[in-house]
């Protein structure tokens, strides 16, 4: 393994599926792509951050899967995750100290486990959201109007959930009676 990982690139990152793993810190300073469908991407350090500067895209229209496992380091994000067009596949922060989500997340599906703070500072769209005990989730969204967090399908919060802002959780399933959970 790596001891620690720090990219910049003038033309952006693209990671072409597989893992990749370090001792120490994972930074990515510039736009991210995910660029193979046939390989989802995993991203492990030993308790180090991984922090993601740019945005965070898929290469092509099919959406792309990435986990992470931080151990007790910090995940943050500080550019848009997917977008309305082209949300990136299922986003899974296995393990984490904190994780942050400075701007909107766009995803087939996002689930967070981190033992502190988990917060959300951009609108967030998904088929589903899940976050775990211990911990908090913070939502300190600003929307004219609108959902701050809208799903196809369940929205299940296991830890304390903080309202930072005026807060709206919206699941428009088949099935959405029902379908938003706060532990």
């Amino acid at each position: 393994a790596l001891h620690d990982l720090s990219i910049t690139a003038g033309g952006g990152i693209v990671i072409k599926g597989g893992a990749v793993t370090t001792v120490g810190t994972q930074n990515y300073q510039s736009n991210v792509v995910l660029g193979n469908l046939a390989f989802a991407t995993t991203l492990t350090t030993t308790n180090s951050a991984v922090s993601f500067a740019g945005t965070l895209t898929n290469e092509g229209a099919d959406a792309q899967a990435l986990s992470i496992d931080a151990g007790t380091g910090r995940v943050s994000f500080t550019g848009a995750i997917g977008s309305a067009a082209a949300p990136i596949g299922a986003l899974s922060i296995i393990h984490s100290s904190s994780s942050i989500f400075s701007s909107s997340v766009n995803a087939a599906s996002l689930s967070v486990n981190a033992s502190g703070i988990t917060q959300f500072n951009g609108i967030v769209t998904a088929g589903s959201v899940t976050t775990d005990a211990p911990g908090s989730v913070q939502f300190n969204i600003t929307t004219p109007s609108g959902a701050s967090v809208l799903t196809t399908g369940t929205q299940t919060y296991n830890d304390d959930v903080v309202l930072m802002k005026h807060t709206t959780l919206t699941s428009t399933g088949a099935n959405a009676a029902g379908n938003i959970t706060l532990g």
